[in-house]
């Protein structure tokens, strides 16, 4: 169904079932795009609106490259947390050749080369809870400093060899939304060659030799150079945008929206949310928080969120900006992150048994 008519449905059954009262709207990840779009939309129907982890961005190949930055900078973190894991991963990188294949049980899937290793940064490494599984599964998969061929066939049928129905690919769904709500390129030989050489020319960084990043298999798989996502080119278009948003929330100060983000999110990473807080810079409506230590479900832990969502609903009146949420530590050692700025930083002493210890910045 394309998102505007979900849209007006949603809007419909708000005054048909709750007599036309405004409500509360929360998405994650690509369900931010559709709060994003719902604000835009039908602003009056909202009470207030809530994004975790998800944001608008004006350029798409900006937003493969930071995903690629985020990739492995992220990947840094984890192995400063298992850095036995380093020697793994390098053996995984140069022992997965492009003719290394794996088969489903059915002979009717085949996975080849880094694409096995794909699956950790698509799986494992944006959540930071399953960092621990991922540390288990890289030691099934590289034993004892040697790939273990049994090791990588049992995460494959976990992780990718599973009934499936092709009608529901959530691959495919990807490439849609990407094409017809976000300005956002696929993850293919085309448009990952422009990354990597305008990463090289802008940032003088090397992704080839990087351990993770989104676009491992299709640097590797020199033999498809084409522009894979021809295939949804015949869908009409209706990117959401900045401006829109800006418009929205300033034709309406009372609607407030929440977006929240972690700095280990590699799916949507922090510095993804930098053109739109700038584009919202002078509005009040706008709350923008930063979660330290957590990726992209790390909002479930963080009582923030949910101590906003509460404040709106007792009492459907928006928080000040740039106040720090009362239910944090009152022991943790508040900063100014940047005196030119509202920005404040909540440090706290790492666990160094935890997987997360959230802390928070916020903006706005």
């Amino acid at each position: 169904m394309p998102v505007p008519i979900a849209v007006a449905r949603w809007v419909a059954i708000r005054k048909l079932v709750f007599n036309n009262q405004p409500w509360v709207t929360w998405g994650h990840s690509y369900g931010a795009t559709l709060v994003h779009r719902y604000v835009i939309q039908a602003p009056d129907s909202l009470m207030a609106a809530f994004a975790s982890n998800g944001s608008l961005t004006a350029n798409g190949m900006d937003f493969m490259k930071e995903r690629i930055l985020a990739d492995i900078n992220v990947t840094d973190m984890y192995l400063q947390q298992f850095p036995d894991d380093r020697n793994r991963l390098q053996v995984l990188h140069d022992e997965l050749k492009i003719d290394t294949c794996f088969e489903s049980q059915d002979k009717k899937r085949k996975m080849c080369g880094r694409a096995v290793t794909d699956l950790l940064v698509s799986e494992l490494l944006p959540f930071t809870n399953s960092w621990i599984a991922m540390h288990e599964w890289l030691g099934i998969m590289v034993p004892e400093k040697e790939m273990s061929k049994a090791g990588l066939q049992l995460f494959l049928a976990t992780f990718e060899f599973v009934p499936t129905d092709p009608a529901n690919s959530t691959s495919t769904a990807r490439y849609v939304i990407d094409w017809v709500d976000r300005d956002v390129p696929r993850s293919d030989t085309f448009h990952c060659r422009q990354a990597r050489d305008q990463l090289r020319t802008e940032k003088n960084i090397d992704i080839d030799q990087a351990l993770l990043h989104q676009c491992e298999f299709a640097l590797q798989n020199t033999e498809s150079v084409d522009d894979t996502s021809s295939f949804v080119e015949h869908l009409s278009r209706d990117l959401i945008t900045l401006d829109q948003l800006v418009a929205a929330l300033t034709s309406h100060p009372q609607l407030p929206l929440f977006a929240y983000s972690g700095d280990r999110d590699v799916m949507m990473p922090v510095a993804l949310f930098a053109p739109e807080i700038e584009a919202t810079h002078a509005l009040t409506n706008f709350h923008y928080t930063k979660f330290i230590g957590t990726g992209h479900d790390g909002f479930m832990d963080e009582p923030k969120p949910w101590a906003d969502v509460l404040s709106i609903a007792t009492t459907r009146v928006a928080p000040p900006a740039a106040v720090l949420d009362p239910t944090i530590d009152p022991g943790a050692n508040p900063k100014k992150s940047d005196p030119g700025t509202n920005e404040l930083e909540i440090e706290k002493p790492l666990d160094p048994a935890a997987v997360v210890e959230p802390t928070a910045v916020e903006t706005h």
